[in-house]
């Protein structure tokens, strides 16, 4: 996993606990050890978990996810809050522009247009009707 990969899955692990209204500091530590890994020109797969401690912006608990993610391929932090997620929010938060809380109302109308059933209509008439 590259370090661009690496802090991209720290940045929306920051945005999705922005959604889920979680610990403003904890976001904030998150949204940091995103920027300083994309500065990284070192492989962050090449640094030992103590290296990675010592990195600015980078204490034991993030170091342990860079781990993860290097020796995993996924973080089960971000996985678990993936799954807290509707689906359709996820997709929004990739569009330019729109941070979390703006992307938010979007992903609820969707969720809940999803939970109705909506669906498109059978014929060309049906739109007229």
């Amino acid at each position: 996993m590259t370090n661009k990969e690496i802090a991209k899955s720290f940045q929306l692990l920051g945005e999705l606990m922005e959604l889920h209204d979680e610990n403003p500091f904890k976001i904030r530590s998150y949204q940091n050890a995103c920027l300083q890994l994309r500065k990284m020109d070192q492989p962050l797969s090449a640094l030992s978990e103590e290296q990675l401690s010592a990195l600015k912006g980078v204490g034991n608990a993030i170091s342990g996810k860079i781990r993860e993610l290097v020796e995993n391929g996924k973080m089960e932090t971000l996985e678990r809050y993936k799954a807290q997620t509707p689906a359709g929010l996820l997709e929004v938060l990739e569009v330019q522009g729109l941070d979390p809380k703006r992307s938010a109302p979007f992903g609820r109308t969707w969720a809940s247009s999803r939970s109705a059933n909506c669906s498109m209509p059978s014929t060309k008439t049906d739109w007229w009707n």
